[in-house]
C-alpha cells in the first residue's frame, strides 16, 4: 500500500479552474448511469474515452482530466462509481472503495459504453479507457470485459497477469507505473508485462522513478516532470489508436 493510502493524507482543495463539461444522471436499458461528460469542440462523431476515477471519487481533479482530453478532440465520459460521493480524506476514500462491488462497477462501465454507442455524437467512434489507481484497475477490467474497447491506459492500477485472460483484450495497452510504488510494485508490473507478451497483446510499459499516485497534483508525492511525460505518452497513445494519427 502506498504512503498516500497509509498516512493521513488529506486531499487538497479543488483548483479554481472552471470546468467545461456537465454532470449526467440517466438510465440506459433500465440501468442507472452517473457520470461527468466533456465534449470536444465542433460537430460530428468523435473518438470516445471512458474515464474511471481514483479512490477519492469523481472529484474536480478527474473532471479537469476529462476536460483536458476533450480539448484534444475526444468525447469523454468519466463514470462515477461512488454515485455522487467524493472523499477529501483517506478514511472516507478507503471506506467507499471497500464498499464497491466489482460486478456493479463493471455494470456501470458497460452502461457507459452502451450510452456512448446510442449517442449520435459518439456511436461511430472508437472507444478507449483510462483510469488512475482504483480506476486504473477498472480501466484494465473494462478492456477485458468489453471487447469493443480499442485502447486501454492504466495508471498504477491493479493488474491481471494470466495470459489467457489478457488475450481477451481487443486493443493495445499503455501502462504507467512508478518504481517506488509499494502497492503496485515493480514485480507485479514485470508479471503483467510477461502476461501481455505471452498473450501477444501490443503494449507499452512506462516506469518512472516516482511513487504511487505521482500523477495526482494533490498528492504529496506528485512528480510534475514524470506526470507531464506520462500525459504526453497518453495523448500519443490515444491519438494513434483511436484516431489513427
Amino acid at each position: 500500500m502506498s504512503d498516500d493510502m497509509k498516512k493521513g493524507h488529506v486531499l487538497k482543495a479543488d483548483s479554481a479552474n472552471p470546468l467545461r463539461g456537465s454532470d449526467l444522471s440517466t438510465e440506459v436499458n433500465g440501468k442507472p448511469l452517473h457520470a461527468y461528460i466533456s465534449k470536444p469542440e465542433g460537430s460530428g462523431p468523435a473518438p470516445n474515452i471512458i474515464m474511471i476515477h481514483e479512490w477519492w471519487g469523481l472529484n474536480k481533479n478527474i473532471k479537469e482530466a476529462a476536460d483536458k482530453l476533450a480539448k484534444q478532440g475526444y468525447f469523454v465520459i468519466a463514470v462515477d462509481l461512488y454515485k455522487g460521493k467524493v472523499a477529501d480524506n483517506r478514511e472516507d476514500a478507503a471506506k467507499w472503495m471497500g464498499e464497491i462491488k466489482a460486478e456493479e462497477a463493471m455494470e456501470s462501465l458497460k452502461t457507459a459504453y452502451d450510452w456512448l454507442k446510442k449517442n449520435p455524437e459518439t456511436k461511430s467512434g472508437k472507444v478507449g479507457s483510462i483510469g488512475w489507481c482504483f480506476g486504473g484497475g477498472y480501466s484494465l477490467q473494462a478492456g477485458l470485459a468489453l471487447p469493443q474497447v480499442d485502447a486501454v491506459v492504466i495508471y498504477y492500477g491493479l493488474l491481471e497477469t494470466d495470459p489467457a485472460k489478457l488475450s481477451r483484450l481487443k486493443g493495445p495497452v499503455l501502462g504507467i507505473f512508478a518504481n517506488q510504488d509499494g502497492w503496485i510494485n515493480p514485480k507485479m508490473v514485470n508479471d503483467f508485462e510477461k502476461g501481455l507478451k505471452r498473450a501477444k497483446i501490443v503494449h507499452r510499459i512506462n516506469r518512472y522513478d516516482a511513487d504511487h499516485a505521482f500523477a495526482n497534483p494533490s498528492n504529496p508525492k506528485y512528480d510534475q516532470k514524470a506526470e507531464a511525460d506520462a500525459w504526453g505518452k497518453t495523448l500519443d497513445f490515444f491519438s494513434k489508436n483511436l484516431r489513427g494519427k
